[in-house]
């Protein structure tokens, strides 16, 4: 039997559950998750692998509309999904129906884009089993009477529901090839930048309303030195972590009374990130004030965002 090998751009509205998706998918935690719409800013690679078939899934941001910044940037990264993959694959959820109804101008935006490169069209409706057998069956007839996608899929990420039959309808749609990554891997990502994920997560769990959107995390400092110490009581890895504010009155809060807020910050990002590498970790973190980095080309280029 030949073997099937392709790229899976997962798309969606902010909050449509694709970050859970991908962890789902792969069984391991590699996208930040949030109860806040908006939280994913890179694209980020989870790597499935099972007998002939090799899926690399593409974590990426919510639809938005946006002329400049960073929220332009984060446009350009879906579009480059789209054009760079071999499935698209649209995550929507039920309250998501509407707008399709209603040509929303974001949305129409995406289709256009979608429509252009002619991929194979996959619908996942998300967080199926929040509503009655009847919905989903009422919502799956809707969605094939507005044309979205050519095939349509109910699941659940967080559940874990219906997600083989979700695979093994992408399958249908791979190219032939040989597999692009070892079997073993599952995320092209550096540990490094997933440890900066995992701390910029804890921002959108502990700060309020839109601070966490204004900040940035780097990683200065990521010392393996002692990993693989032959004392597995002495294995650790240091890690120096930066938060960027775009604004002065925002550093205090980070910091918090006493440098209670950035002590928590530290402690939950701390375990995370241990449980991600499989060893102690020692994390410190400093704020630093950048002034509206969101807006400055050659900051952004230094975080990372290729199409600056």
């Amino acid at each position: 039997m030949s073997k099937r090998c392709g790229f899976v751009a997962i798309t969606g509205f902010p909050n449509a559950g694709k970050s859970t998706l991908l962890n789902t998918l792969i069984r391991q935690k590699l996208s930040i998750v949030s109860p806040r719409p908006q939280t994913t800013r890179y694209r980020i690679e989870g790597i499935y692998t099972t007998g002939n078939t090799q899926i690399i899934f593409v974590d990426t941001p919510g639809f938005i509309k946006a002329e400049e910044g960073l929220n332009h940037i984060l446009q350009s990264e879906i579009i480059e999904a789209i054009k760079n993959c071999d499935v698209i694959l649209m995550l929507v959820e039920p309250k998501n129906i509407s707008i399709f109804d209603q040509k929303d101008e974001t949305f129409e935006l995406f289709r256009k884009k979608i429509e252009e490169v002619r991929k194979p069209f996959i619908v996942a409706l998300n967080k199926s089993d929040t509503i009655s057998n009847d919905e989903v069956s009422n919502l799956l007839n809707r969605l094939q009477e507005l044309k979205i996608g050519s095939e349509i899929v109910p699941v659940s990420a967080l559940n874990n529901t219906n997600i083989d039959r979700l695979i093994s309808t992408i399958e249908r749609y791979l190219p032939e090839g040989e597999f692009l990554y070892d079997p073993d891997q599952i995320a092209i990502k550096s540990e490094r930048f997933l440890a900066q994920e995992l701390i910029r997560e804890q921002l959108f769990y502990l700060l309020k309303k839109e601070i966490p959107y204004e900040c940035a995390v780097t990683i200065e400092e990521f010392d393996e030195s002692d990993r693989e110490n032959e004392d597995e009581m002495k294995r650790i890895v240091r890690i120096s972590g930066v938060i960027y504010v775009a604004r002065e009155s925002l550093k205090p809060i980070i910091i918090g009374k006493g440098g209670d807020m950035i002590k928590k910050i530290g402690t939950f990002a701390r375990r995370e990130i241990e449980e991600l590498l499989g060893c102690k970790v020692f994390l410190g973190l400093r704020v630093i004030v950048k002034k509206n980095w969101n807006r400055d080309r050659f900051f952004l280029s230094d975080l990372g965002y290729e199409k600056v």
